[in-house]
């Protein structure tokens, strides 16, 4: 029992970090667009407990690009009823199992200290615990793919690991399909042992697994479904004409919003760590780490970062994938820095300490210094609705900067001191990362906020007042704002353009609320609707998601939409058998 006191121990205390006051407002660090994507992906899941089976809006893609986050809510919520904490739930259980894992993976090489040291690491990271207590589809993609991740490593020589990874594979695929950079990854890892083993069991085992899941799916959900999905990816993809794809290959440019400031921070002290990790090591004379899992963590670390650098849609959750890659090569440099000491004065470990500081924090200045620059130079490139960089090709760039800068320090202090060998203890690199990201997580906990609660519960109160026909939202964060109640919510862009996708009875709902956000930064979130807003009767205003200083970040307003302009409609009843999709309108009743 004393062998798993420590670990389950430690995983509790995770599962707290996750777990207390799971229907806080968001961390605020998270980006903004939290608040509109809890419940675009969430909806979907919750209309069809409400409705008893499926009724997709112009938000229909959460269903088709991540059935089996779907599915997970959806559970979530028939177990435990409609809210903003059964929501998150499934995110956060994943989160945890991303922490467990972490240390099952390190402990394949390393010793039982060393992969406890490993949850430890993860489980503080200010981004993976900011976005494992929000309803973002992301968690439970990077469980599947470090189950995946597992797989690949365990599985050379070993079929049965290696089939496990591929399954997994095509399960993350269905949380959210942008883990593609980790496939490639787990697949170049198992061919590249198989061909020095000339072993290719597992790289056989890998591919049969991966074509036999995926078929399955493809035969139970995409074929008799195929003109919904196709429907509903190319709807959300947009143009695929070769001009535009070509020029975001070409100038890595995204279609989403301009870099998110708070990506390289969050990332800056893993950036700092393992950069002083790699260029000490080297400079103390060890020849390059390699293994399995080195070489596995690398190759998922580059593929992730390119792969989600050509995405043409770049929120900072995209970067969650290189979290755990980090965490694991930081470990691996630390664990044989102290298993091949290389002889060393002791006398000189003070004065390679500063140096090591100076380089590494050079390095780490240096992104707050790339960043802006890199996005005026790319701010007159506009690929698809806005300038810049993506940030995953950003982050690609000012970490191979740091690397290259700190290594440009220490080597030259290095050939100021010859015959000298650089010695560091690891508690001295990752003693300042822990403490950072914990006080960051212990932070967040002690300020957290309840306005989107709050907000569930004003529109629960409001909807409730109404007849079953009639508690239907409309809006961009109305999916988000009644999570906690027992109201339809649904979105279109286009009012016109929406009706015409004839999404299983969408023709025939009228809102009888509206939910207009307006941003912090002065954007407004208005959703198209048949009568200009003061027409409409101004039921409440509501502050959200403070920041450190007070000041929302959204408000949100609620109208009433009167009867003779919007009047109550009853939802389609009667259970399909599969979601159904047709591209011409059917006639109201």
């Amino acid at each position: 029992m004393s062998r798993f006191a420590a670990p389950l121990a430690l995983l509790a205390v995770v599962g707290l970090s996750r777990l207390w006051a799971l229907d806080a407002d968001p961390a605020g660090f998270v980006h903004a667009h939290v608040v509109t994507d809890e419940g675009w992906w969430a909806h979907n899941a919750r209309n069809f407990l409400l409705a008893g089976h499926w009724i997709l809006d112009e938000h229909n893609p959460p269903l088709w690009l991540a059935p089996l986050h779907t599915l997970l809510v959806w559970a979530s919520h028939a177990a435990l009823g409609p809210s903003l904490w059964a929501t998150r739930l499934p995110s956060a259980l994943a989160s945890l199992v991303v922490c467990g894992l972490g240390g099952v993976i390190l402990a394949s090489e390393l010793s039982r200290r060393w992969a406890l040291l490993g949850v430890g690491l993860l489980a503080p990271s200010s981004f993976l615990f900011g976005y494992g207590r929000v309803a973002m589809v992301e968690s439970l993609q990077l469980a599947l793919l470090m189950v995946a991740f597992l797989g690949a490593v365990r599985g050379v020589g070993r079929p049965r690991w290696a089939a496990l990874s591929a399954a997994a594979l095509v399960a993350s695929a269905l949380a959210k399909p942008s883990g593609v950079g980790v496939g490639l990854a787990c697949f170049a890892l198992l061919v590249i042992r198989a061909r020095d083993q000339r072993d290719p069991r597992s790289v056989i085992a890998f591919a049969g697994a991966g074509f036999a899941a995926a078929g399955l799916w493809a035969a139970l959900f995409v074929i008799p479904n195929l003109d919904a999905v196709q429907t509903a990816l190319f709807h959300r993809a947009g143009s695929t004409d070769v001009a535009p794809l070509a020029e975001t290959l070409l100038f890595l440019g995204q279609t989403g919003s301009p870099p998110d400031s708070q990506l390289l921070p969050l990332l800056a002290p893993w950036w700092w760590a393992l950069t002083a990790a790699v260029v000490l090591r080297g400079l103390s004379g060890h020849s390059p780490l390699r293994g399995v899992l080195a070489d596995g963590a690398w190759l998922w670390w580059f593929a992730a970062v390119a792969v989600t650098g050509l995405e043409l849609y770049q929120p900072d959750r995209r970067m969650l994938l290189g979290v755990p890659p980090l965490v694991i090569l930081l470990l691996l440099h630390m664990a044989d820095a102290r298993r091949a000491r290389p002889p060393a004065t002791p006398g000189w470990q003070v004065l390679c300490l500063p140096v090591l500081l100076l380089g590494s924090g050079l390095a780490v200045a240096s992104l707050g210094a790339v960043e802006p620059a890199l996005s005026s130079l790319a701010a007159d490139w506009h690929v698809g609705e806005e300038p810049g960089l993506s940030r995953s090709a950003l982050a690609g760039l000012t970490w191979a900067g740091a690397l290259g800068l700190a290594a440009l320090v220490l080597g030259g202090a290095r050939a100021l001191l010859p015959g000298r060998s650089f010695r560091l203890h690891p508690a001295w690199i990752l003693a300042p990362v822990l403490l950072v990201e914990t006080g960051t997580v212990l932070h967040a906990l002690a300020t957290s906020t309840y306005t989107l609660r709050a907000a569930n519960e004003r529109l629960a109160l409001l909807t409730g007042a109404e007849p079953p026909s009639c508690r239907i939202v409309q809006g961009k964060i109305a999916s988000t704002l009644a999570l906690g109640s027992e109201a339809f919510a649904f979105h279109v862009r286009d009012w016109e353009g929406g009706i015409q996708m004839n999404l299983d009875g969408f023709e025939t709902l009228g809102p009888r609320f509206v939910v207009v956000g307006r941003r912090s930064d002065g954007r407004v979130w208005a959703p198209p609707i048949a009568a200009p807003l003061d027409r409409l009767e101004k039921l409440d205003a509501l502050p959200l998601w403070p920041d450190r200083r007070g000041r929302p970040r959204l408000h949100a307003e609620l109208y009433r939409v009167p009867h003779d302009l919007g009047p109550c409609r009853n939802l389609p009843s009667g259970p399909t058998r599969r979601p159904a999709f047709s591209g011409v309108p059917a006639p109201a009743p």
